[in-house]
């Protein structure tokens, strides 16, 4: 009887000692890999789960966070959008970061070490250091002279202060809004999803810098349709090329 309850015992305590082992593998060995993973939703919902730092001109914010009550819950906002669109770029939760969106991202979404107050203290805490702001040499008023200046004419204007290399103003037209590129609007499904009629989105003027999301049609296709993925991860039909019919003249009777 003592035998088989240390047989008993040992066998319980290999078990514990593999569950261990297994739950240490998921969590240091695993864990990038289940980071990495397109489904797992939960960095994004942390990411957008409180407002970004600001970028500054002249000491004042020309971009915001606009509190969305949804999972995703802060997107952001520009003032003076398409002015400060080559100097800011764009933070959208559907097409990424750009320009210095996207150079001072870890700063701007407090994911960067530096702005923890001890080192390795979001490992140990697990929590979230608030979004740091971001400070710009651009001269408001050099940079709205810029943009003034050009108008609707093509072309490009950087004002750089020789003694320091500071930028002062830094323009490019034809321009664009970054807020008219939010991200929130759903993805279009992908192939084999059963149907063919979604709302286009906000970003389908092609005005996203560059990007463009194309929505899908309202209508009913009555036929299959061929679809390619896009490098912003999203599915996009392909025109289906003209057929030709020839017409055979009848054989005599």
């Amino acid at each position: 009887m003592t035998r088989n309850i240390r047989h008993a015992g040992i066998f319980s305590l290999l078990l514990l000692v593999a569950l261990v082992v297994n739950a240490a593998r998921v969590q240091l060995v695993r864990a990038p890999e289940y980071d990495a993973n397109p489904a797992n939703r939960r960095p994004d919902i942390a990411r957008y789960q409180q407002p970004r730092g600001d970028i500054l001109v002249g000491g004042e914010p020309v971009t915001g966070s606009r509190d969305t009550g949804e999972h995703l819950r802060f997107e952001r906002t520009y003032q003076d959008g398409p002015m400060y669109a080559p100097v800011t770029g764009f933070a959208s939760q559907e097409y990424g970061t750009t320009l210095l969106e996207h150079v001072e991202d870890g700063v701007l979404s407090g994911s960067d070490p530096m702005l923890a107050p001890l080192p390795l203290w979001n490992d140990v805490t697990r929590a979230r250091n608030p979004g740091g702001d971001v400070v710009t040499t651009i001269d408001p008023a050099a940079q709205r002279a810029a943009y003034e200046g050009l108008g609707r004419r093509k072309g490009a204007v950087a004002a750089i202060e020789p003694s320091t290399g500071r930028v002062l103003a830094l323009v490019s037209t034809p321009s664009y809004d970054p807020g008219s590129c939010p991200g929130t609007a759903r993805r279009p499904a992908g192939p084999g999803s059963g149907s063919t009629r979604t709302r286009t989105s906000r970003c389908s003027t092609g005005r996203c810098g560059g990007r463009t999301r194309r929505g899908r049609r309202s209508r009913w296709s009555p036929r299959p349709r061929r679809w390619t993925r896009g490098s912003c991860g999203t599915w996009t039909p392909v025109p289906t090329p003209p057929t030709r019919t020839r017409c055979r003249a009848a054989a005599p009777g």
